[in-house]
């Protein structure tokens, strides 16, 4: 009955584990890994296997099995996490194997209870390779424990041998795992199952070691060359205190909110470690540690040479530490393991909201919000720039329109830059720019100030988390600005202007209200070089006459100087001035020119000209326009 009872909890709590995982697993999304995935298995298995020779750090199963996954059920983001989500399904009842095996069943069933909610477990069931490699170095290390306990059956050493080679060519991080099952074969079962035992357990290793042999020879021109630049050093107690929060309550809580479940965190793992217990389960104490300690310690040591730490490279380890963590629950009395396990689940169940709600702790930027917005307003002939090298945008384009990484390298060759810019806008006739600045890319906005020179900037949009700018390119406003005929005192001409809505459209007459934005683009041509540096200004100007709004600033707010314009060169320059709160309605017209630095506007003439203010009037209206407060008088 006891048995059956166990049965049906276990199976409840892989239920439970199995809906968290799959529950809004489309909802984020990709990162740039997860994209990368996504595109790499769409070459041949030929090219997948050149590149993880020469420039991809992985072993091939997960991307094989993703492309053969991926065959069947498309490369959707929900099909894509599916794979990882369900390994990771299978970590709960090996977690209670592990627990069991240890330290009885009831720790078996504390560990299950805590893997199925462990926020660290969630994260990576729906991430890449890492929750099939904790499943398979776990079903590993379930097996070896069953070997050092004296389980000597073909179907345990066949079964070891096959789960743990598996598990080398999911990731190789499990070669810290098997590092510290040998040790634990060395310290202890060589005595308690004697020199026979141990001839077999060198023999299946030697068996090991010569399938996986081959894969390292083939790999080893990147397994010797490859470095993470985003790998930062670590000193080891900073590493210490990351992975003991990160495999207690996650990533995704702030320090504040874990402070309290850390605590009962620390008093269940000395429990589990300390706490007297019966005789038998001291060598399993010695096993659990020897899985925990050995791969921390090998991440460690290899950092000190080649900076490799991050918490997921050593995610084998967080089963045998909630092991332990459920012998400390186990092991105490009466309401002891209620309050405190309630403490523990509190936390993880904290960062699981977090995650799933709080965009804080996303671990990707709103791709998909921003692509669902460019698939409602883009058109098919535009193209996509984007500033930072993640393959997302790459995958959620979908061929739709053509997409750029701008700058292509690090760090930027400009003329480069400025001649890829110029090949899209040819061919283009609008742009539209997602801008991510980063000090490892393009920290002086390379990518925004090439454009800003080549293109009208129409637009800016927020799409979630992601900026938009949308850029009209030559072709296109050439056709869309009001031509005009004023000359500023010999120096330049403006030649046209517009007055856009906020969706990049054109206007005669802007409709608008108080507090709003005012986009105008003016467009200058220069007749002479310039040695001073003159002011642009724009002035929204009631019915007498007088400034109700305005904008003054270096062309280009001061990106582009006068003095840098060279004659016959035509310089597309977007003002945006913001109306004043306390504007009353009314109509109200628009006027432009530029001045020196005493504040000596320069004179106008031509067709457009106020010249004795000397001033452009450009060839739109403003109509503001004041809500009433309710109720509104009629």
């Amino acid at each position: 009955m006891q048995n059956l009872k166990r049965s049906g909890i276990l199976l409840i709590l892989t239920l439970v584990a199995f809906a968290l995982y799959v529950f809004q697993m489309d909802s984020q999304s990709l990162r740039g890994d997860e994209a990368f995935d996504a595109t790499f298995i769409t070459g041949s298995i030929p090219s997948m296997l050149e590149e993880m020779r020469s420039t991809q750090p992985y072993p091939p199963l997960y991307h094989l099995a993703l492309k053969g996954w991926t065959a069947v059920a498309g490369r959707s983001v929900f099909a894509l996490r599916f794979l990882s989500a369900f390994c990771t399904v299978l970590v709960v009842p090996l977690a209670y194997q592990l627990g069991r095996l240890w330290f009885g069943r009831r720790a078996g069933l504390f560990a299950a209870l805590l893997a199925t909610f462990h926020p660290l477990l969630l994260w990576y069931a729906q991430d890449r390779m890492y929750g099939s490699l904790v499943a398979l170095t776990l079903a590993s290390t379930v097996l070896a424990t069953l070997l050092w306990q004296g389980h000597s059956g073909r179907f345990v050493w066949y079964g070891y041998a096959a789960v743990t080679l598996l598990s080398l060519y999911e990731h190789y991080a499990a070669i810290f795992i098997l590092l510290a099952q040998n040790l634990i074969a060395l310290v202890w079962g060589w005595r308690a199952r004697g020199k026979r035992w141990l001839t077999a357990w060198i023999g299946i290793q030697f068996v090991i070691g010569l399938a996986y042999l081959p894969w390292i020879a083939f790999a080893w021109p990147v397994l010797s060359s490859h470095t993470s630049a985003w790998t930062q050093p670590v000193a080891l107690p900073d590493m210490l205190r990351r992975l003991f929060q990160a495999y207690s309550v996650g990533l995704t809580i702030s320090p504040e909110q874990a402070i309290i479940p850390l605590v009962g965190f620390g008093i269940a793992a000395g429990r589990g470690l300390l706490a007297r217990g019966e005789h038998p389960d001291r060598p399993a104490r010695l096993m659990a540690l020897i899985v925990i300690i050995i791969p921390v310690t090998a991440v460690y040591l290899l950092s000190l040479s080649r900076p490799m730490f991050d918490e997921r490279y050593l995610v084998m380890i967080i089963v045998p530490y909630l092991a332990l963590l459920g012998r400390g629950l186990a092991g105490a009395r009466r309401w002891a393991p209620i309050g405190l396990g309630g403490l523990m689940l509190a936390g993880m169940i904290v960062a699981d909201l977090n995650y799933r709600f709080d965009p804080a702790f996303a671990k990707a930027p709103g791709w998909n919000t921003a692509f669902a917005f460019l698939q409602a307003q883009a058109r098919p002939t535009d193209a996509i720039v984007y500033t930072f090298p993640d393959p997302a945008p790459e995958y959620y384009a979908q061929n739709r329109w053509a997409v750029f990484l701008l700058p292509p390298e690090a760090p930027p060759d400009p003329d480069r830059t400025r001649q890829i810019a110029r090949e899209i806008a040819e061919t283009h006739p609008r742009i539209w720019l997602i801008p991510q600045w980063s000090r490892v890319w393009d920290q002086d906005r390379l990518a925004e100030q090439t454009l800003d020179a080549i293109a009208e900037r129409a637009a800016e949009f927020r799409a979630g988390q992601l900026p938009l700018v949308l850029y009209h390119t030559r072709q296109l406003y050439e056709a869309e600005r009001t031509p005009l005929d004023v000359t500023l005192g010999g120096r330049a001409r403006l030649i046209g202007a517009t007055v856009r809505q906020p969706d990049g459209s054109v206007v005669q007459h802007l409709i608008a209200y108080p507090g709003d934005l005012i986009r105008v683009t003016l467009y200058w041509q220069a007749e002479q070089l310039m040695e001073a540096n003159y002011s642009v200004f724009v002035h929204l100007l009631d019915e007498a006459g007088q400034i109700q709004s305005q904008q003054d600033n270096w062309p280009r707010g001061g990106a582009y100087p006068t003095s840098w314009w060279e004659p016959g060169a035509v310089v597309v320059d977007t003002v945006v001035m913001a109306l004043d709160p306390d504007t009353p309605a009314g109509t109200y017209r628009l006027v432009a020119g530029m001045y020196d630095s005493t504040g000596t506007r320069l004179p106008v003439t031509g067709a457009d000209a106020d010249a004795p203010n000397a001033r452009a009037v450009l060839p739109a209206t403003v109509e503001v326009q004041v809500p009433c407060s309710y109720p509104c008088n009629p």
